[in-house]
């Protein structure tokens, strides 16, 4: 990752990781919208819907304009997706977000280049899901997603309480790609 100013920039990870998650929404059928996902009582509707607001609530330095209608097809979903994305990227294109404070929705206060590596958890393991769920490729760009996965084992510690959002660690090969780790290390 560069530095902007003595910060890690974590923009060019976390784009490249909203990228591979845009491609999975364009890449999903209508006819999959009702399968289950690996994220409990879920199906990719559900998911897709959870994607949206995410990208329009959280990932944005100011929150997104969530239009009234609710998309029904993939095509709709993958529309709407992908210009939150366009303008999400737009919002960061400024390089001093990455100091500034920000109020996430756990109550704690981080600086946005940190906000970043935990969107791209968000983006990466919500990505491995839906690939998981609709036959994609399930690994994300390997360097973003290396990047995520040191910075999640460092947040989220190995043994946590039960009945928070993360499950418990998921055993998986020591050959598994970097998002599957991530996917395993937050209970997948």
């Amino acid at each position: 990752m560069a530095e902007t100013a003595g910060i890690k920039d974590t923009r060019p990870d976390f784009f490249e990781i909203l990228d591979w998650t845009v491609a999975l929404v364009k890449g999903t059928k209508d006819s999959q919208l009702t399968a289950p996902t690996p994220n409990a009582g879920w199906d990719v509707r559900q998911l897709l819907d959870h994607m949206l607001h995410v990208a329009e609530k959280l990932y944005p330095a100011t929150p997104l304009a969530q239009p009234a209608m609710q998309p029904g097809t993939v095509y709709e979903y993958a529309a709407r997706y992908g210009s939150d994305v366009a303008a999400v990227k737009q919002q960061w294109a400024d390089g001093a977000l990455l100091r500034a404070g920000r109020a996430m929705p756990t109550g704690a206060t981080m600086t946005g280049a940190d906000a970043l590596l935990l969107c791209s958890q968000e983006a990466l393991v919500h990505g491995w899901d839906l690939a998981h769920a609709t036959g994609q490729g399930e690994e994300g760009p390997a360097g973003p997603a290396e990047a995520t996965l040191a910075f999640s084992m460092k947040a989220l510690p190995k043994d946590r309480p039960a009945g928070g959002p993360f499950g418990p660690v998921v055993e998986v090969p020591a050959t598994a790609g970097p998002t599957r780790r991530l996917a395993a290390w937050t209970g997948r």
